[in-house]
């Protein structure tokens, strides 16, 4: 499964599912491998691990739930800090 095809599934942007990938390869609950499929392209792969799989899938599912709340809280932050910055800058400008 591609990211986009991923992102279109979960509802979420691939810099979104990066940021949650990268996380559960730390974790160890998702491991990265490369795989040359087309001469000159490189592919990532991330695969399960093969040590408790079920114990793993509930793990991973609370894991996805705090990490993709995480990730809505830094666009929350953001877009107040955005909205702090117009509003300095209207203030400036009257």
């Amino acid at each position: 499964m591609s990211l986009h095809v991923l992102t279109e599934a979960v509802g979420m942007s691939v810099g979104g599912i990066n940021y949650v990938l990268s996380a559960l390869v730390e974790k160890w609950l998702v491991k990265l491998g490369l795989s040359t499929a087309a001469a000159e392209k490189r592919l990532s792969a991330y695969l399960l691990t093969p040590g408790g799989l079920v114990r793993k899938a509930g793990l991973t599912r609370a894991f996805l739930d705090r990490k993709m709340e995480d990730c809505e809280a830094i666009k929350a932050e953001i877009a107040a800090i955005h909205v702090g910055l117009h509003e300095t800058t209207a203030k400036k400008r009257s």
